[in-house]
């Protein structure tokens, strides 16, 4: 992205809100040759290098909860603008002065410069290294992460696009630019790219985290692209997972996805779950849990045998674990009296048997 090109964005974006607005292709056993790394070609690619990697943390700091100020200075300006030419007011509400709401506007205008300009400043920092080593494709690796981050997704994915052309044996390209498509609505691109990342590198559980995430929220691309039905596609789904969750064991975050994937199961027209579900549950409870993510397993693992195992006394038993830690959940004592309404139900049928 060339400077002229920033700063005409800065600007833009500046007046606006000032203004007021087949099959899938198996992962190998061995990973190929993978790129992680450019080595720089002189010291003083290697100083402008450091310069720049330094420039952009401090540019982070900095920018730490400036967008969030900016924004409440300008909502703080607009209603105060609206006011003032409000035929009539809300009540409780006091009509600001002229000078009321230009000193807003003024203050809502520095608060955005603020935010901007060392943005800006960053922006011009990462082109001109890359005018002067165009050939560095990790800076510009970190480039479009800093503007990933800074939400100019359109460009961050424009510069990922070329560090793949540049080395395209670098796998985080190709995750980073997946998840980027994901967000602009490129699913079935972002499936092939997480792929391809997972062809580099097997070993990296966020890669076959987000590929099974995929899998399951843009279903209909998968099955276009590789000739599935909607029961494939769950298991390539949960096959995805287990291997994130082989890759890191302890991981809590990935055994719970895997686990609660199995609620999704009737949109995939699969049944006869419930035991897959209960392992995967049991192995989320044997990691180092918090109480409220221990009793959110509990709840999970009550509502199955409750809900499709047709067991009440165990979905009970479960369910008074988890309130023996947090005796005021609502879910789990709404389940826990469905369980209970459902075992006495069952023991009056049971009754009505024995008289006749």
């Amino acid at each position: 992205m060339e400077k002229t090109k920033t700063a005409r964005l800065i600007g833009l974006v500046v007046t606006l809100m000032i203004a007021g607005c087949a099959s899938s292709p198996p992962a190998p056993d061995v990973s190929p040759a993978v790129v992680m790394d450019y080595p720089a070609q002189s010291e003083a690619e290697s100083a402008a290098w450091r310069s720049v990697m330094e420039a952009d943390a401090e540019t982070r700091k900095s920018l730490d909860g400036a967008y969030e100020r900016a924004r409440d200075a300008y909502s703080e300006y607009a209603l105060a603008a609206h006011l003032l030419k409000a035929e009539e007011l809300p009540e409780g509400a006091v009509r600001p002065t002229e000078e009321q709401v230009e000193a807003l506007r003024a203050a809502a205008e520095a608060a955005w410069l603020k935010y901007w300009l060392p943005l800006n400043e960053q922006m011009d920092r990462y082109d001109g290294f890359l005018k002067t080593y165009p050939e560095n494709w990790y800076v510009r690796h970190r480039f479009a992460w800093f503007l990933a981050d800074m939400q100019f997704e359109k460009y961050a994915a424009e510069e990922w696009e070329r560090v793949i052309e540049q080395e395209p044996r670098f796998p985080y390209a190709y995750n980073n630019l997946a998840t980027l498509y994901n967000h602009m609505g490129r699913d079935k691109e972002s499936i092939t790219l997480f792929h391809k990342a997972i062809e580099l590198q097997n070993d990296d559980p966020v890669f076959w985290t987000n590929l099974a995430v995929n899998y399951s929220t843009h279903r209909a691309e998968a099955m276009e692209l590789y000739g599935w039905d909607l029961p494939r596609t769950f298991r390539e789904c949960l096959n995805a997972y287990r291997r994130a969750r082989e890759l890191d064991p302890h991981n809590v975050e990935i055994a719970r996805d895997l686990a609660t994937q199995f609620v999704l199961a009737k949109y995939f027209n699969v049944t006869d779950t419930a035991d897959e579900a209960l392992e995967a549950w049991d192995y989320y409870l044997g990691l180092d849990l918090s109480k409220d993510q221990r009793v959110f397993g509990y709840l999970n693992i009550g509502r199955i045998y409750l809900r499709q195992k047709d067991d009440p006394e165990t979905a009970i038993r479960w369910l008074e674990k988890a309130l023996a830690l947090d005796e005021g959940n609502d879910a789990a004592n709404a389940v826990i009296k469905s369980a209970r309404a459902a075992l006495a139900e069952r023991d009056a049928a049971s009754k009505g048997t024995e008289a006749e």
